[in-house]
């Protein structure tokens, strides 16, 4: 392969070759190299010389590669920078370049998210957005410059922290103007720890997501100075101390002037007769736990209220007896562990249950009703069949049948079984053939689980599963299910292939399902 010139690009002057050297010259000695002689004693001195000259023009071609080794290097520079210009550039139709910076500011919390899904500490959250910022230039612009990156934190204070309030002004500084989702918790001891609470408490304007616990008078008293300062307040978290709620407690009204608060969290023996909140604003409540006495009083005072989660610590209590039935007009979802706490509630426009937990009748005294009762009566008192029930059954129930009549309106239904016997009778139920073809006729949505830790297989008749799912296909202008997760105990290959057979029928359906194994389980999946 010929060698090709590296020439100067401006006057064509050849940088590799000097136009003048030493051995640009023929040499005095080219006859006796090419015959392989020897050189003769009187020519001694030329030779010296001669190899003087030549080590000349080596050094002078050593100071030509060193010139353009220096400037190759400059060269690959140049190229790297029009190569990061290119990038930038072309980056520009990346999907993630399109990214809004709220959408890459979700994912970044997300990867500083903490295991138990509380907010961060504020030292947790400035070693994760340190570790963030070093992944590239981008994200570290954005870590910088994103006020909401910094705008979520748990306001904590210890005796044992040193720099926090440094740390505390760092954060809110570069939080800038931002909404803030705060925890604040109440072990405020010494005068430095207090300082560190009433400088957080100086931010209360900008508070959007609260969790506060309130354990002493000291304490609540401490909340007192935000009172009227809430403009941008949507969800709050209140938490007392297990062992309060005396009638001497002081009138808790800090949070009474929150315009924006819709969202609220009862956890612990708050007294709700002392607690003074703008009620009749809020739509969803969580009660973790509260005083038994106060889940009447609670729900009197959100006539709005649209969402009610009521947590499984409260399942050794009992709501006390009504006088009649108490009605709830707005309510829509109601996610609780127990029903049974929910005995003589009337939700007309519930559209959405969740039970964790349907078994024998925890709580409610020694009537001893079956869970399928409770069950029963709770549907028929609210009168609207809901649309969506997501249920956890953890006794025998064998009327599904009644089930599905009393909830025809069902669109979305996720249930797990306690045992194959009832998974059996469940989809056996869900059949819509011959007489039965009404059978939830709007379900769009099923999520059914069956577990068990054995290896026996085939506890479950997938065959019963394939009809149901052939007898819910209905022409285009009808409801269709759009969706199928079922998880059961082992299914053998050849009832799966059994399975495949049943749905050929429906090539449509059978292209759209898929069946998976694990260690005890199978599962069958399909989503239109």
């Amino acid at each position: 392969m010929s060698e090709s010139q590296v020439c100067c690009p401006a006057c064509g002057f050849d940088v590799a070759t000097p136009v003048t050297r030493f051995t640009s010259a023929p040499s005095p000695f080219s006859v006796p190299i090419n015959t392989n002689g020897r050189v003769s004693t009187s020519d001694d001195d030329l030779l010296s010389n001669y190899l003087q000259g030549v080590r000349a023009d080596i050094s002078t071609q050593d100071d030509v590669i060193l010139r353009l080794k220096s400037a190759l290097t400059r060269a690959e520079n140049e190229r790297d920078r029009l190569q990061g210009v290119f990038d930038s550039h072309a980056a520009l139709r990346s999907p993630f370049q399109r990214c809004p910076p709220e959408v890459l500011t979700e994912i970044l919390h997300l990867t500083i998210a903490t295991p138990s899904g509380g907010p961060p500490s504020l030292r947790g959250l400035n070693a994760g957005l340190s570790k963030i910022s070093a992944v590239c230039r981008l994200w570290r612009t954005t870590v910088l410059s994103n006020p909401f990156l910094w705008a979520r934190f748990r306001l904590f204070g210890d005796s044992r922290s040193k720099g926090l309030m440094s740390l505390l002004r760092t954060v809110l500084d570069r939080s800038r103007d931002a909404s803030l989702n705060v925890y604040c918790h109440p072990q405020f001891d010494f005068d430095a720890e207090d300082a560190f609470a009433r400088h957080a408490l100086g931010t209360s304007q900008r508070w959007k997501h609260a969790r506060i616990k309130l354990s002493t008078e000291s304490n609540i008293n401490l909340y007192a100075q935000i009172r009227g300062r809430l403009p941008r307040l949507e969800w709050l978290e209140l938490i007392g101390h297990p062992y309060d709620g005396s009638q001497n407690d002081p009138r808790i009204d800090a949070f009474e002037d929150a315009p924006q608060l819709r969202a609220l969290v009862l956890d612990g023996r708050i007294p709700v007769q002392k607690l003074v909140l703008p009620w009749t604003q809020i739509i969803s409540l969580d009660i973790r736990y509260v005083n038994d006495r106060d889940y009447l009083s609670v729900l009197s005072m959100t006539p709005n209220l649209q969402v009610l989660t009521i947590d499984s610590r409260a399942h050794n209590q009992r709501l006390r007896e009504p006088e009649g039935i108490v009605t709830c007009l707005s309510l829509r979802r109601i996610h609780v562990d127990y029903l049974a706490l929910l005995q003589s509630f009337n939700f007309p426009s519930l559209e959405e249950l969740a039970v964790k937990d349907l078994t024998s009748d925890i709580g409610a005294g020694n009537d001893d009703k079956k869970a399928e009762d409770i069950f029963y009566d709770f549907l028929e008192l609210s009168g609207s069949p809901i649309k969506k029930l997501k249920l956890a059954v953890h006794t025998n129930v064998t009327d599904f049948p009644r089930i599905f009549d009393m909830a025809f309106r069902l669109v979305d239904l996720d249930i797990t079984l306690p045992s194959p016997t009832t998974a059996i009778l469940f989809f056996q139920a869900l059949l819509s053939t011959g007489d039965k073809t009404d059978v939830l006729p709007e379900l769009r949505s099923l999520r059914a689980e069956c577990r068990t830790m054995t290896h026996v297989k085939d506890l479950v008749e997938v065959d019963d599963i394939a009809d149901m799912i052939v007898s819910r296909y209905h022409p285009p202008d009808a409801t269709v299910l759009q969706s199928v997760h079922i998880t059961l105990p082992h299914v053998s290959l050849l009832r799966q292939q059994s399975f495949q057979a049943r749905l050929k029928k429906l090539p449509d359906f059978l292209s759209l399902i898929s069946t998976r194994d694990e260690m005890y389980t199978s599962f069958i999946c399909m989503v239109r």
